[in-house]
């Protein structure tokens, strides 16, 4: 299901869920706005998300919660050689990140 996700939604999945399972995705329109409703497997851990087709999350009124990301690649970096990637952070985390730091980049991550 992520794959037929148009990349700006992915990156908000990645940026707020990280590698968490997906059970289902909605994709509605309401007032020409694309909206696509992501449904988790563990449910009580993440969240169903409204994701705006341009990345913003949105919440249950329509209005912008979070901003949508900037492109991955270039954001953040890490890995294997640093122990963790960005995936293995908390969503918490990771958002808290890019408020706080949505330019910069990441050299390494260490628990």
């Amino acid at each position: 299901m992520f794959a037929s996700l148009p990349p700006t939604v992915q990156r908000t999945l990645l940026a707020q869920a990280g590698g968490a399972t997906i059970e289902d995705v909605l994709k509605t329109s309401a007032s020409r706005k694309t909206i696509y409703q992501i449904y988790f497997e563990n449910y009580w851990v993440f969240p169903p998300l409204s994701v705006a087709a341009d990345g913003s999350v949105l919440n249950p009124d329509g209005s912008v919660a979070v901003g949508a990301p900037g492109e991955i690649g270039g954001v953040f970096t890490g890995g294997g050689a640093a122990g963790m990637s960005l995936n293995d952070l908390p969503p918490k985390i990771v958002k808290a990140i890019q408020q706080r730091a949505p330019e910069s980049e990441i050299k390494s991550i260490t628990k």
